[in-house]
């Protein structure tokens, strides 16, 4: 998924975009559908995905207020993990 979003950003393709939306959709849902216990096993994984959005705001593939990264935004403050 990570891959095929990045590439969006050096080619624009219809097909492929689609594609990176669906699995996005389908990966969020099963982050969201997780128990608090293994929620916090992919806290990694969940704040590169957040970084990857950011990616792709800055070449402008996702819009400046993109739902994806505002709901990452949440999650990781509601799970205080960009505490340092």
């Amino acid at each position: 998924m990570l891959r095929l979003a990045e590439s969006l950003i050096y080619e624009q393709n219809d097909e492929a975009a689609q594609r990176a939306a669906q699995l996005a959709e389908k990966y969020w849902a099963e982050v969201q559908a997780l128990p608090p216990e293994k929620l916090a096993a992919k806290k990694d994984e969940i704040k590169k995905l957040r970084n990857v959005c950011r990616y792709l705001i800055r070449f402008k593939v996702l819009p400046e207020d993109a739902e994806q990264k505002v709901e990452l935004d949440r999650m990781i403050k509601e799970q205080d993990w960009d505490k340092k």
